[in-house]
């Protein structure tokens, strides 16, 4: 079995042998970074509640709980030293959003604050301060707890009384005149292959493989809370709200 690991910043790969528990192989790797994981999100909220210099940043903003902040790292680009970062460092770049109770966080953005920290050294690096937005404070709950008369509405039912207008065996689905292969990536999504159309009795293969393509969304926006995003999303759609599946990046 493979692995990867991190160990501070260095990426390192190796091999298990299972059968005899020993490390087979343990290669460190140069001039990469590792991706950013689970453990940094967790870290990066503990950096920010842990730090005076963030918890006085919020007072100016009339926050005085940082319990209540909810950290979204990012990634912090590449700006070639022009933002006073180090390439090699460990970074990523904190903006917040406040939590209300109303199960929305992403409504309520603390705009003009962004907190630079360093995964090696779990500590604030600098903090970005443009001045005071206020904050939207109006409750906007995803699950209609606000709305007081909920619509009453009739229950859907879907039926097929002539059967299904496709068939599948296993992995393979057949619809009207398309016969493909059907599997789900993690990273990329659905993936179709071995695509083939029926054409009045002949068989054309149309496509050995596909699956949707990434996108790039460069915000654009000189606020120091903004112009760093680009978020990289691999075969799905942050910007339509669909669930992504990996941590977001920017370059």
């Amino acid at each position: 079995m493979t692995f990867t690991i991190l160990d501070g910043k260095q990426v390192i790969e190796g091999t298990v042998n299972l059968a005899t528990k020993t490390v087979t192989r343990w290669q460190p790797i140069k001039d990469v970074h590792g991706m950013v994981i689970w453990d940094d999100f967790i870290a990066a909220q503990e950096i920010i509640e842990s730090s005076k210099e963030y918890a006085d940043a919020l007072k100016k903003r009339g926050i005085d709980n940082v319990k209540e902040v909810v950290a979204t790292p990012l990634t912090v680009g590449f700006f070639d030293g022009e933002d006073g970062l180090k390439e090699d460092d460990r970074l990523l770049k904190i903006v917040s959003y406040l939590d209300i109770g109303d199960g929305n966080f992403w409504a309520h953005p603390i705009e003009g604050l962004v907190a630079v920290v360093n995964l090696e050294t779990k500590s604030i690096e600098k903090i970005e301060d443009s001045g005071v937005i206020p904050v939207p404070m109006k409750p906007n709950p995803y699950d209609g707890r606000d709305q007081k008369n909920m619509a009453t509405v009739k229950p859907i039912a879907i039926s097929e009384p002539k059967g299904s207008n496709y068939k599948m065996s296993g992995n393979i689905i057949h619809w009207q005149n398309w016969d493909f292969h059907l599997k789900l990536d993690p990273r990329v999504g659905p993936v179709l292959s071995t695509m083939t159309y029926n054409d009045q009795g002949t068989k054309r293969k149309i496509m050995y493989e596909g699956s949707l393509g990434g996108m790039i969304v460069p915000y654009g926006d000189p606020d120091i809370g903004w112009y760093f995003k680009a978020y990289l999303d691999s075969g799905v759609c942050v910007s339509c709200g669909t669930e992504i599946p990996y941590p977001l990046s920017s370059i």
